[in-house]
């Protein structure tokens, strides 16, 4: 998948192939499956400017969709852990927790200088 950011003006690739102006771009949601019943959230990003619009929920919704359809029974994500106290990594996993998602662990040493909080979402 194609993704434009201000930085690489090329437009993104819509799912029927036609092509997305990069300042149409809202935000993105990558999913990773790597098992038939389980996919992790790999990256998940909206324009700040468009936070708390209900973008990133609708994103969240579509792709389990299409997982449930597809059989995938747990949705995972990665995000930073809160023992490394950030306000906008605070307000990430508010947002994953009022999607459904909950804390399992943070794992201190998995990323080099910040602590991962793994989350996880039954589908």
């Amino acid at each position: 998948m194609a993704v434009a950011t201000p930085e690489s003006p090329a437009p993104a690739i819509a799912a029927d192939g036609g092509k997305i102006p990069s300042e149409d771009v809202l935000g993105v949601l990558l999913v990773d499956q790597r098992y038939p019943t389980s996919a992790e959230v790999h990256l998940l990003a909206v324009r700040r400017k468009h936070h708390r619009g209900g973008i990133g929920r609708s994103l969240m919704r579509r792709v389990e969709e299409d997982l449930r359809a597809q059989g995938v029974r747990l949705l995972s994500v990665k995000t930073f852990g809160p023992s490394a106290s950030d306000p906008d990594f605070d307000r990430t996993r508010a947002f994953y927790a009022a999607c459904g998602f909950h804390p399992v662990e943070e794992f201190p040493d998995l990323w080099a200088d910040n602590p991962c909080m793994l989350m996880v979402k039954a589908l």
